[in-house]
């Protein structure tokens, strides 16, 4: 009975330590992140594309000792097209005949993608919450974007035709670099939790489609690409333990 008595007792003692230090221990925090980013164009980007949205999804794990990894995806868009010349050969007066036989302006849009594998580092700079500070992160993937091309009012039979499409649109596609510098905010709340900061990509893409049917000509060199961009985004927390244990005490 006594033997007994004392196991209950190591037990308990033993559990009571535990809590503690679990306390006093910064854990992992995994998260899915959702942001936007008012991005501007640089290098040779800058001659075919004005500003553009960059909306982003990704998933991260920031581990105990600060260090940071996850997977993102980039999605691009915009109205401003540069090379809006590229439609001119197959103008006949103001516009593209249409299927009704009448004059239409085509719709030149902005279109791409991205995906980054992601690395980096938080420096927590409040005592109070060790979650929380100014981060670092660095990102690799591939990068593509390309010039829509659709129609405003009426059908044009010519941009119907996908193939057709192709010697038009300019898709580029390559491997990218990026960097990114701000503050996360992690709270004791799972949903009020944000981060902010710019971000520079740097990438040397290829246009796949190789020959451009307006200027005749084949397109096989790489380009330089940059993007400035400054971003905002929301933080979902999926570690489901109480939040009192994402800080020291």
């Amino acid at each position: 009975m006594n033997f007994a008595k004392k196991i209950f007792f190591l037990f308990i003692l033993f559990f009571s330590f535990s809590v503690k230090a679990q306390k006093d221990t910064l854990l992992s925090i995994p998260f899915y992140k959702v942001s936007y980013a008012f991005s501007m164009p640089g290098l040779e980007l800058a001659n075919r594309f004005g500003n553009f949205s960059n909306g982003e999804m990704g998933f991260s794990l920031k581990h105990r000792n600060n260090w940071i990894a996850g997977v993102k995806g980039n999605f691009m868009w915009s109205n401003q097209v540069k090379e809006d010349s590229i439609l001119q050969g197959l103008y006949s007066g103001a516009g593209i005949i249409g299927i009704e036989g009448n004059l239409t302006d085509p719709l030149l849009e902005m279109r791409g993608w991205a995906v980054y594998l992601e690395g980096g580092y938080q420096l927590p700079w409040f005592k109070a919450n060790k979650n929380s500070g100014f981060t670092a992160t660095a990102s690799v993937g591939l990068i593509s974007h390309k010039i829509r091309i659709t129609y405003r009012n009426a059908a044009i039979p010519l941009l119907d035709d996908k193939d057709f499409l192709k010697g038009y649109d300019r898709k580029s596609m390559g491997f990218a670099a990026k960097g990114f510098f701000g503050y996360y905010y992690f709270s004791k709340k799972r949903l009020i939790n944000f981060f902010g900061g710019v971000e520079y990509t740097y990438a040397s893409v290829k246009n796949i489609r190789k020959y451009n049917y307006d200027t005749k000509s084949y397109d096989s060199g790489s380009h330089q690409n940059s993007i400035l961009g400054f971003r905002i985004g929301w933080i979902l927390l999926l570690n489901k333990r109480p939040a009192e244990e994402f800080y020291y005490y």
